[in-house]
């Protein structure tokens, strides 16, 4: 399956123009290990803490992307960080929550909130993400893709390919730094 959307405001990663997030909203954490930035629409911008606080809310749209706390002066850098998600050294994150359907092995195609979670350098990841992060805004973009035998639905495993493309600009309403 392939989940395409444009610029995000935010936009990106969902199965029908319904479950795309209407307006751009980001939350950091900036710990001295990680810097993780929770994307989601402004009408869930109260629960952007939920999922930096490592909660996995499975009732709305959002994404979440880890860098290591080295990547922090390149972040915040005119030209941002840009990450190949086959290296495996680039100790980048990402997670999503995405409406999709529930599990097609067992010809359930009803719609269901999916957790989707990826590690660069994981066998079946390709893409990249390229953010720049600035006092208010997070702009840049990602396609992040994989494929490979999954459980995700439930049993049985079956084979399965994915991919999220999308760009961001989005306002920074909440840096936290623990």
């Amino acid at each position: 399956m392939k989940v395409v959307a444009g610029v995000l405001v935010i936009a990106g990663a969902c199965t029908s123009p319904s479950d795309a997030p209407t307006a751009g909203i980001a939350r950091v954490t900036q710990g001295s290990d990680a810097i993780t930035i929770a994307l989601g629409g402004e009408d869930n911008a109260s629960r952007l803490g939920e999922i930096l606080g490592g909660e996995k809310p499975l009732d709305f749209h959002w994404y979440a992307i880890t860098f290591p706390a080295r990547d922090a002066q390149a972040l915040h850098s005119s030209d941002g960080v840009s990450v190949e998600l086959t290296n495996l050294g680039a100790r980048v994150g990402f997670q999503q929550v995405n409406r999709s359907t529930c599990n097609p092995a067992t010809e359930d195609f009803s719609p269901c909130w999916l957790f989707e979670s990826y590690a660069a350098g994981e066998p079946g990841l390709t893409g990249f993400i390229t953010l720049r992060l600035t006092s208010d805004r997070i702009e840049g973009s990602f396609d992040v893709s994989w494929q490979g035998d999954t459980d995700r639905f439930g049993e049985p495993v079956q084979p399965y390919a994915h991919e999220t493309v999308a760009g961001v600009a989005a306002t920074v309403f909440g840096v936290d730094t623990p």
